[in-house]
């Protein structure tokens, strides 16, 4: 009985530092890859041979790494190379570019990112989330709630726009604006 008490606690810290360990040689191996694709792209754009997508793939790395105006840069550049006739890459290339300027809290310039996704696919539900998200953090409540019922007209079933709308109509009913 003397031997199961400090088993247990060694077993317990084992299995810790085990999770740990496990966890930090796969943060290593996630970092090593981007890192390892970011030197493969920028080869590529040294050599002239990069694409849109390479550009597109290099923001979202500098995205990930919360380098935002890297990001944008390179998805700018991106945008330029983008094929015009690939509508669902380019909405969601302008949803990204979207996601990047509301990240930096420039709500206007993501709205107007937002936009031209959705000239692209209208009913791209990430993008209309988005903008949701947007007048929520603006108190555009109304605008908002308009978006969410937007996002239920194609997905009926959508759980994430049922909850929002449930829970502005109930901010909207506190605060007297319905």
């Amino acid at each position: 009985m003397s031997f199961l008490l400090p088993f247990l606690y060694v077993s317990g810290l084992s299995l810790i530092l085990l999770f740990i360990l496990v966890f930090i040689i796969s943060q290593i191996w996630s970092r090593r890859t981007a890192d390892l694709r970011l030197v493969s792209i920028q080869e590529k754009i040294r050599n002239a041979k990069a694409d849109g997508k390479d550009f597109y793939e290099l923001g979202v790395i500098f995205l990930s790494k919360k380098l935002y105006d890297q990001a944008i840069i390179n998805f700018r550049y991106a945008l330029n190379l983008w094929e015009l006739d690939d509508k669902t890459g380019l909405a969601n290339l302008y949803n990204t570019i979207g996601f990047t300027y509301t990240q930096i809290a420039q709500y206007d310039l993501a709205l107007f990112y937002y936009e031209k996704a959705l000239l692209h696919e209208p009913n791209y539900l990430v993008t209309l989330k988005n903008i949701g998200f947007i007048y929520e953090k603006t108190n555009n409540l109304v605008k908002a709630k308009d978006i969410y019922l937007q996002i239920l007209k194609y997905d009926v079933d959508n759980k994430f726009a049922t909850d929002k709308l449930n829970l502005l109509t109930g901010r909207l009913i506190r605060d007297d604006r319905i």
